[in-house]
């Protein structure tokens, strides 16, 4: 399963070969920015470089005549099955990573249980955080403090302590444990982040505020 983040262009494969861009931090642990980026057909990319305003700037081809196209300087200039140039620019404009998860261990059995630590980092925006599963069908569950793991986006919307700011960071915190009995195998990830709670006016419309931590579990 290609570990897209919630802000990805495109989260899923469009052709039969895509492009694809993924922001990794320095340590490996932590993905800013995944998608795929493509048409019907194939694309590929040949180069990559970064402007100084710390935007990601792709070179490639592409056989797709629905390729996505923003402020074109040429609009698709051939016939179908024919093989095109693209330049294409992202604005890299992640905001930093909020709360950082940290499983004891990333290999699991059906019958083990999941413990996750969480450090959050000083927020001023006001924000609501969470934790979430991404299951190998690419459907979400969401951790709500005593209940488990819940299907709606509602929990961590309604906190009883509502919103959070802070000006310290809070570190190691025992933020979820889960078991994973009656789990199947498969590959899943865990994910944490905050949602911004002033701009969030819709569980159907989140706006996430800086990036999402991720770390990818195995189930055997």
């Amino acid at each position: 399963m290609f570990p897209y983040t919630e802000d990805a262009l495109f989260p899923a494969l469009q052709g039969g070969y895509d492009a694809m861009l993924m922001q990794i931090s320095s340590s490996g642990a932590t993905l800013g920015y995944s998608t795929f980026l493509g048409g019907a057909q194939s694309d590929r990319t040949y180069g990559l470089t970064v402007d100084p305003a710390n935007n990601v700037v792709l070179a490639g081809l592409t056989f797709s005549s629905n390729f996505p196209l923003k402020n074109p300087a040429q609009t698709w200039p051939g016939n179908t099955g024919d093989q095109n140039a693209f330049v294409t620019k992202f604005e890299m404009n992640q905001g930093p990573t909020l709360v950082d998860l940290t499983p004891q261990k990333v290999q699991f059995q059906s019958t083990d249980s999941l413990q996750v630590l969480a450090d959050v980092w000083p927020i001023s925006t006001p924000s609501y955080l969470f934790i979430r599963i991404v299951m190998p069908d690419g459907s979400m569950l969401y951790y709500e403090s005593g209940k488990g793991l819940m299907t709606s986006t509602v929990p961590y919307l309604g906190f009883a302590t509502g919103a959070v700011t802070s000006n310290s960071p809070i570190l190691g915190y025992p933020a979820l444990t889960v078991n994973f009995s009656g789990v199947a195998s498969g590959t899943y990830i865990l994910e944490g982040g905050a949602v911004d709670a002033v701009q969030t006016t819709s569980p159907s419309n989140l706006v996430y505020f800086g990036s999402l931590d991720w770390t990818m579990l195995t189930v055997h």
